[in-house]
């Protein structure tokens, strides 16, 4: 399954998107003049270790779209492994992995499942899966 399937099963949706600004419409400085990924290729970036950052809120409107069905929280519930960061290196199904999932879930949701009555702190948690 490819990783875009997986964040749709899980009921993930990320509609903003870098998009490159043609200097025919912009009134001002180009921000970003091509696709992420020509300026990419062709080193047209500046080399910075990393820029990361995040608002108070900012996935809230992800979060309310999911109470759309009851089966989005039954896949974010189902695959909440994920949110285990993959650089701590357990592996998925692993005792370990599995047990920092239920102190994540203990920490962020008090051990309850993800659902309708828990959209503000999933709406909090979410901008953590930044880091």
């Amino acid at each position: 399954m490819s990783s875009v399937r997986k964040e749709k099963s899980g009921g993930m949706n990320y509609p903003f998107v870098p998009t490159a600004e043609p200097s025919v419409r912009s009134s001002g400085e180009v921000f970003l003049p091509d696709e992420p990924i020509n300026l990419m290729r062709t080193g047209q970036f500046l080399r910075v270790p990393v820029i990361m950052g995040s608002g108070s809120n900012e996935a809230k409107m992800s979060a309310q779209s999911m109470n759309k069905s009851a089966s989005n929280w039954r896949n974010v519930n189902k695959n909440f492994e994920n949110n285990v960061p993959l650089d701590l290196g357990l592996a998925r199904g692993s005792e370990q992995s599995l047990e920092v999932e239920e102190l994540i879930k203990q920490f962020y949701y008090n051990g309850e499942d993800i659902s309708s009555s828990t959209v503000q702190e999933y709406s909090n948690v979410s901008p953590e899966h930044i880091g």
